[in-house]
């Protein structure tokens, strides 16, 4: 299927698909300068036909992706004759890729190459992520609103879960993209039962009170002996600040407050 002695063909180095990434070396693809539409056409029945040979025999587990189900949408309505724009409005994309994968269906038809091959994406360097689906879920199961979930203490959750070694960077920026960011708890007195009864008192007692009459003053608390803790290693990570449990103290230093 390689045609070596031609100067237009070369092989490319593997593919970002977990099925064409194990096959896809001999694969032949055509330099960006200077090819004649013969020779393109000759690669590209090339390609679908090894394209066709890896997928009828090493068909995916996973099925088809978005992508490939919004490509196949965009074959079908341009064969109905919509137009470009009309068709981008339609699937949801935008029109430079109608207008790209359109010209890609076209050279496909002219090559004879089938439908299901014409919209699976060319081979291409890289191995597939190690951060899965999966192993994205059970980061966000493992980390959200939970305690002491330093970026290291995640790493080795899972890499002893899966046997999959993530740098701490790809961690932070998967949980940054799934909308949490690391809070450190805030601490507030601990209040003791009779304490609690106090203020439930209090407020039954001033439920109706209009506050609007009422002067507010805020006041810092410093405690003269606080408890040390190490605050570099304790990170909560949540999508609020309000949805991080705050960290209980003691009182049983003196305090001041200013």
């Amino acid at each position: 299927m390689r045609d070596v002695s031609h100067p237009a063909l070369t092989a490319f180095p593997g593919s970002a698909n977990p099925v064409l990434h194990r096959f896809c070396h001999p694969t032949l693809f055509v330099g960006q300068t200077g090819r004649s539409q013969a020779v393109r056409r000759h690669v590209l029945k090339a390609r679908g036909s090894l394209l066709s040979t890896l997928l009828t025999k090493h068909t995916s587990p996973l099925g088809p992706t978005t992508r490939h189900v919004t490509r196949t949408k965009i074959k079908a309505l341009w064969e109905q004759g919509m137009t470009q724009r009309a068709i981008a409005k339609s699937v949801g994309c935008g029109i430079a890729t109608v207008a790209r994968w359109v010209h890609k269906f076209k050279e496909a038809k002219h090559a004879g190459i089938p439908d299901n091959i014409a919209v699976v994406d060319e081979p291409r360097a890289g191995a597939p992520t190690k951060l899965t689906n999966s192993i994205g879920k059970a980061i966000v199961k493992f980390t959200e609103g939970k305690r002491s979930r330093q970026l290291s203490a995640i790493r080795t959750h899972v890499q002893r879960r899966f046997g999959v070694v993530l740098t701490r960077m790809r961690i932070e920026q998967y949980l940054s993209a799934q909308g949490l960011k690391p809070f450190r708890p805030q601490k507030q007195p601990l209040l003791l039962p009779q304490q609690k009864k106090k203020r439930v008192k209090f407020a039954k007692k001033h439920l109706n009170h209009d506050w609007r009459m009422t002067l507010f003053t805020d006041e810092t608390e410093f405690l003269l002996h606080p408890k040390t803790t190490n605050k570099q290693n304790n990170v909560v990570w949540a999508r609020r600040r309000e949805d991080v449990p705050p960290l209980e103290v003691k009182q049983y230093s003196a305090k001041v407050r200013v």
